[in-house]
């Protein structure tokens, strides 16, 4: 498919790339198929196009729509051209290096059949009515630790021996606690560690640390604020890996992919380093009957006419043969 767009006058030339080490809320990570520049970002700042130069291809977050070529333009134009986007930048400079971007996030079918994304037209609102359980789960959760820290500080003012009994009572509360409030503390260190005045994470940072810690527990103890960011981690890794599979027939070596994603899906890191069979397994069994539906991934190739705004857009719907 192809058709033209106008990337307005708001949307800067790209400027000339720092050296890459200076992107504080980077990590690279290599698996067997392709060397990955993991980008984080929070959603209402411009990602950066200093990602661009040294990468293959880009991967960017961004529900999608491939079930039709009218649907596959509005995915395209909305993810890559709208105006409140945070992807201006960094799509000028893939435009102007010659580089394919990818979309291969979660499809908007699924999403709502999930129960992933907010209802629209007056349906029941099932994420809403999740996040309100959840923040419940967490201000109860926050409230325990609180209790165990006025317990712990009354047994010590009227007995500095603390009893073993009084120790293990403290012990329980607060684990409790610590369990129901974690993915409210996760994501207060998430936000503190992309406070900066550009909004980037730093990945050296004690905050982003203690996120990506919480996360990690909150993964292997089943927790967490949905299923939905882990569930878009596995299907991220598992077809950034065939496209990386399939570029490197292109290239005839191993590719460099570029991706740019929320600072909450640390777990992609986790999600790149297992075994696409363990991948797989854990989307079907997230996505039931959905599972199939999920093998699209769409390849956009931009093309800038020359003195002017307007950029030629090539679109390829590749399937993903793995989810059958």
């Amino acid at each position: 498919m192809n058709f033209e767009k106008i990337l307005g006058h708001d949307a800067p030339r790209t400027p000339d790339a720092p050296a890459r080490h200076e992107l504080k809320n980077t990590v690279e990570l290599s698996t067997e198929n392709a060397d990955y520049l993991l980008y984080y970002t929070r959603h209402d700042v411009q990602t950066s196009p200093e990602i661009v130069p040294a990468a293959d291809a880009v991967i960017l977050e961004s529900i999608t729509d491939l079930s039709s070529d009218k649907r596959t333009k509005e995915t395209v134009s909305r993810a890559l051209f709208q105006k409140d986007r945070a992807y201006h930048e960094v799509v000028r400079a893939a435009a102007e290096q010659g580089k394919p971007i990818f979309l291969l996030d979660l499809s908007l079918k699924t999403a709502k059949n999930q129960d992933m994304m907010p209802a629209q037209n007056g349906e029941k609102d099932e994420m809403a009515e999740n996040d309100l359980r959840l923040m419940i789960a967490e201000t109860l959760g926050m409230g325990a630790i609180i209790w165990a820290a006025s317990d712990l500080k009354k047994a010590f003012t009227d007995n500095p021996q603390m009893s073993r009994r009084n120790f293990f009572k403290f012990l329980g509360k607060t684990a409790a606690g610590a369990a129901l409030a974690s993915p409210l503390i996760g994501s207060m260190s998430g936000y503190l560690s992309a406070s900066g005045p550009k909004g980037e994470p730093d990945e050296s940072s004690v905050a982003r640390k203690i996120q990506k810690t919480i996360e990690d527990a909150n993964y292997h103890a089943h927790l967490g604020r949905s299923k939905v960011i882990h569930a878009r981690n596995d299907l991220w890794a598992q077809k950034s890996e065939t496209v990386a599979k399939l570029l490197e027939k292109d290239l005839g070596r191993k590719p460099k992919l570029a991706m740019s994603m929320g600072a909450d899906h640390v777990g992609i890191e986790r999600s790149l380093k297992d075994s696409g069979t363990n991948r797989l397994g854990r989307l079907a069994e997230n996505f039931g009957a959905d599972f199939k539906q999920e093998g699209l991934i769409a390849k956009i190739n931009l093309t800038p006419e020359k003195g002017s705004d307007r950029i030629k857009v090539e679109v390829t719907i590749i399937r993903d043969e793995n989810f059958k």
